[in-house]
């Protein structure tokens, strides 16, 4: 009797074996997961969503809320109109870490967009939808509202995987007093067994034909829940008639964060391409992930 069930207990042990043994096959031998690297709009925050200086309801992550301001140089070079003008809106990325099954988180959504104080409390708006939530903007304020969401809508996601977001986001940047052409590019990486995400930053200088050519300055690893006080410069040469374009204001520098991240070589070159094939991108996240 006793045989029999050590034999039992023997077969179990050694099916066990047989199915742990599968699944560690089947989980170190899975292909590589697809990384979207076709590019796409970024989704849009739906209106009437409050973002004070936390995650709002519904995500999990508040990635960047930015209010601009005027440093204090320009500031003594605008009317107090412009000021408040440049002080209306707001802009703020989210995202939203989901659990999937035991240990195994994934960067579910993403999304931006434009707010400005409604009723006491900071808030997405849009064109269409700002009257309703109680906004009542007038004639000009709904016009800055209105490039507000077409600068906005120039955001990109370039890489996509279900751990990894890459954004590109066109910007004017003061470098050496004068206003250039950039791409703030943001990399959302969310490690798989905790959730956590983390976001670095850095910019991409446009050449003579447009292209995105050269990495401006260090990388940026951002805090959570970042809320920004991002300062502009003015350029005068940027008005038209006395009335100012979006050519005009530039932001006095990228999004700082919590450390200042130096690219190798071989990382750089990746991080500032305009386009990756499946092993690029992966290298990319691989690669990115190692700084932290």
């Amino acid at each position: 009797m006793r045989r029999t069930a050590t034999a039992g207990l023997l077969l179990i042990l050694a099916a066990a074996m047989v199915v742990a043994v599968g699944v560690a096959v089947f989980w170190f031998s899975s292909p590589p997961e697809t990384i979207d690297v076709t590019g796409h709009p970024v989704a849009p925050i739906p209106p009437g969503t409050v973002i004070a200086d936390a995650a709002p309801d519904d995500w999990s992550h508040l990635i960047l809320k930015s209010q601009p301001r005027f440093s204090e140089e320009s500031a003594a070079e605008v009317s107090q109109a412009t000021q408040d003008m440049i002080g209306l809106l707001f802009t703020a990325i989210v995202a939203d870490v989901e659990r999937k099954g035991f240990r195994r988180f994934v960067l579910a959504k993403v999304a931006a967009g434009v707010g400005t104080e409604v009723n006491g409390q900071d808030t997405i708006i849009s064109s269409e939808s700002q009257a309703e939530l109680g906004a009542d903007l007038g004639l000009i304020q709904q016009m800055v509202l209105s490039g507000g969401e077409k600068h906005v809508r120039k955001m990109v996601c370039v890489a996509r995987s279900s751990t990894m977001a890459v954004l590109d986001a066109p910007n004017l940047l003061c470098l050496d007093e004068k206003h250039t052409e950039a791409v703030i590019r943001y990399a959302l990486l969310v490690d798989r067994r905790s959730g956590r995400l983390n976001t670095i930053a850095w910019a991409l200088k446009k050449d003579e034909q447009g292209n995105l050519a050269t990495m401006i300055g260090p990388a940026q690893w951002l805090p959570g829940d970042y809320v920004e006080d991002c300062l502009l410069h003015v350029d005068h040469g940027g008005y038209i008639l006395g009335i100012p374009t979006s050519a005009a204001f530039a932001r006095c520098q990228i999004p700082q964060g919590r450390r200042t991240l130096e690219f190798p070589p071989e990382l750089a070159a990746l991080a500032t391409a305009t386009e990756w094939d499946q092993e690029a991108a992966r290298t990319l996240e691989k690669r990115l992930r190692k700084l932290l």
